[in-house]
């Protein structure tokens, strides 16, 4: 590593322990819905079917980030939502104009 990807590196770590608390909360969150099958009243499921090309990438990209498949998803979805509400802010499809 470079002493600049090094640098980038240590800062990353530093942020999550800092907006997260912890070095792996999605992992964390993994574990407490396994021993707690209670908890899933309480969280939803999103299922769609994707071709196994795409899941591949997924579970490939997934681990070699060290996120579980859950983690990677709910991701993608923030920051989609994320877009999305933006992009419907600024070109606001709803008004008469």
């Amino acid at each position: 590593m470079t002493p600049s990807e090094t640098l980038k590196l240590q800062a990353l770590k530093l942020k999550q322990l800092n907006t997260r608390g912890t070095s792996a909360p999605g992992a964390l969150l993994d574990e407490v819905i396994r021993q707690n099958p209670e908890i899933k009243t309480q969280l939803r499921n999103i299922c769609a079917l994707i071709s196994p090309e795409l899941f591949d990438k997924v579970e490939n990209l997934a681990n070699v980030l060290d996120l579980s498949k859950r983690e990677f998803v709910e991701m993608a979805l923030i920051e989609f939502v994320q877009q999305s509400e933006n992009v419907l802010a600024e070109i606001d499809p709803f008004s008469a104009e």
